[in-house]
């Protein structure tokens, strides 16, 4: 009985290491204060991670090898999804993910989920593959992505208008049945 006591323990304490927020470092940077080289003016556009900044561009490569770019999905609505193979609280909101990509697609939205998984990328595949998911996954191996984005602490979604600024960010794992598009629409369409 004390052996079950002590690992529902270890697991609360796991969940909760895993879904709590951002570590004071990336707090530092969202609150202004970050000597990081991601937060640039350019053209008077403020590019950064924190919601009203323009999204930092990145490479980004798909699960067959081949790089993208964050920006070719200019236009669209992004959902840019950090996640791993072995996060529960990731591993839960993944099927609400795949409704939410079936039934947005018509609607300029589209999921770019970034595994961290140090593993190789046929992991990751055999993944997605295996629970049938159709939304685009990438990887991010090196970590350089996350880093990138001050990623401490995953599930953590950032939601990119059509013009490539960062207006809302949720972090922890959530039923993406319960997204309000209207909220991310362009007004008046």
């Amino acid at each position: 009985m004390k052996q079950i006591i002590h690992m529902i323990t270890l697991l609360v304490i796991v969940f909760t290491v895993l879904g709590c927020n951002q570590n004071s470092k990336a707090q530092t940077a969202e609150s202004g204060n970050s000597n990081i080289d991601e937060k640039k003016s350019v053209n008077n556009k403020k590019y950064g991670i924190e919601k009203g900044n323009y999204v930092i561009d990145s490479d980004i490569t798909n699960l067959m090898g081949v790089k993208e770019k964050i920006s070719d999905y200019e236009g669209k609505v992004i959902f840019l999804n950090f996640w791993a193979t072995w996060c529960p609280p990731c591993r839960y909101e993944m099927p609400s993910m795949e409704e939410f990509n079936k039934k947005s697609k018509e609607n300029n939205f589209v999921i770019l989920a970034v595994s961290v998984d140090r593993d190789k990328t046929s992991k990751v595949s055999q993944f997605i593959s295996t629970n049938g998911y159709t939304f685009p996954v990438y990887h991010d191996p090196s970590g350089k992505i996350s880093e990138k984005f001050l990623i401490t602490s995953i599930p953590q979604t950032f939601v990119i208008n059509e013009e490539g600024v960062i207006v809302d960010k949720i972090t922890g794992a959530f039923d993406w049945k319960t997204i309000d598009l209207n909220k991310y629409k362009k007004k008046g369409d």
